[in-house]
């Protein structure tokens, strides 16, 4: 069998992209099978054992965005005709909006349409947190913007978990962040951070991956928001938290990969980036010892590149790649950096991009990697043009060297789509 046996991302098989367990079995089988360790009457009978995945068809997705765009133009209409319209009236089309969503979720239910119904609670929890602040203008009622929030939150996580809709889940996590952003009544706490905990536990209730996407984004935004909270003179540096972040971040992720099932694939990926993100706020400071935690940064990230290569997981390469290049122009903007350093980071730092350019155009080459030659190529004629600017170029040198680079870059790319498989 092949090594990727350990799968966590999208495979190929036949120059397309393979993204379930039925797609891999086939390719197995047929591998098998060619080894004579299968017989070939039994490809069908072994597949048919395997259900069909769901996947979003055209219908599903135009639905949506039907849905999408019937809800702004009704909020279009109101805008144009606010003045004309008595308040009453006001008050009355944006409830009985809500409450034809509502309606509507509840039918599409009972038909068995079940992306329809999720797509109408979440317009339904939209129009509820309108209808909150529209209620208060209105009627010229006096009103904290950061309880408003809150309560349309919690408005939005009760219509989700009585109508199951992991969109209404997901615009509680949103408009919460948004609370925990207004300082006003509440001191600032953190509720996105406790919401982003029980949406981990509702998406592996619901097994939604919707939902583990949202809580994984939750997870690293309360983390940095509970963060921010600690920069005081009587605490500690705040490098200090931001390590211990990116390491609470690292082993939560090596947990997730352990596990090996679906869910937890896509909360391996949100924790290692938010390891590497909390690692990048580490960099900053004062000082060299910043620029040495930097070159952790870009080693931790070369460490995810090389785990990503190892699982077959796409996203995982490409972020490690984006640290890597944080890192390296982090370290090429010599932040903190004493005078008598600067040379000598300079140096390291345009030889730290060569190699890495070097590398994705070689690492792609080996794994028939467009995207990643691709990137590699922008990369080197990127430093390219670093180092000529390091030499003093008049900025008419720079733009011409710019745009004979974006000259490569185009041919490059061409190339490369015409040597891609049909």
């Amino acid at each position: 069998m092949a090594r990727n046996s350990r799968c966590y991302g999208p495979l190929t098989y036949g120059g397309k992209r393979v993204a379930g367990y039925k797609d891999r079995l086939t390719r197995d089988l047929d591998a098998w099978i060619a080894s004579d360790l299968v017989p070939a009457s039994s490809r069908s009978a072994i597949l048919s054992t395997i259900a069909d995945p769901k996947r979003a068809d055209a219908a599903t997705a135009l639905a949506y965005v039907g849905v999408a765009l019937l809800g702004l133009a009704m909020i279009a209409f109101v805008a144009a005709n606010w003045n004309g319209i008595p308040r009453i009236g006001r008050y009355g089309l944006v409830s009985l909006t809500f409450l034809a969503a509502a309606l509507g979720a509840a039918w599409a239910t009972s038909r068995g349409a079940v992306n329809t119904a999720n797509a109408l609670l979440t317009f339904a929890a939209l129009v509820f947190a309108a209808d909150i602040g529209l209620t208060g203008q209105i009627f010229d009622l006096s009103g904290d913007p950061q309880t408003a929030l809150y309560g349309a939150a919690a408005a939005a996580a009760l219509i989700g978990l009585a109508g199951r809709s992991t969109g209404a889940i997901l615009v509680a996590l949103v408009l919460a962040s948004l609370g925990d952003l207004e300082s006003t009544t509440w001191n600032n706490p953190c509720v996105v951070a406790a919401g982003a905990l029980a949406v981990v536990g509702l998406a592996f209730w619901w097994r939604s991956a919707a939902l583990a996407h949202g809580a994984g984004v939750a997870l690293i935004l309360g983390a940095a928001e509970a963060l921010t909270r600690v920069d005081a003179p009587h605490h500690p540096p705040l490098w200090m938290f931001t390590l211990g972040a990116a390491g609470a971040f690292a082993l939560l992720a090596g947990m997730a990969r352990a596990m090996r099932t679906p869910l937890t694939r896509i909360f391996y990926g949100w924790l290692v980036l938010g390891a590497l993100v909390f690692l990048a706020w580490n960099s900053f400071d004062s000082g060299v010892w910043p620029q040495v935690r930097n070159l952790g940064l870009i080693a931790a990230s070369i460490a995810v590149i090389l785990l990503g290569r190892r699982d077959r997981y796409f996203a995982l390469q490409l972020v490690g790649w984006l640290a890597f290049w944080f890192g390296a122009c982090v370290i090429g903007f010599e932040i903190g950096v004493d005078e008598h350093f600067k040379d000598a980071w300079r140096f390291g730092d345009r030889l730290l991009c060569v190699a890495g350019a070097s590398a994705m155009i070689g690492l792609g080459r080996h794994d028939r990697s467009g995207w990643l030659v691709g990137l590699g190529v922008l990369a080197m004629l990127g430093t390219v043009s670093m180092i000529f600017a390091d030499f003093g170029l008049s900025l008419m040198a720079a733009a011409g060297v710019f745009a004979v680079s974006a000259v490569i870059a185009l041919v490059v790319g061409l190339a490369l789509r015409r040597r891609a498989p049909a």
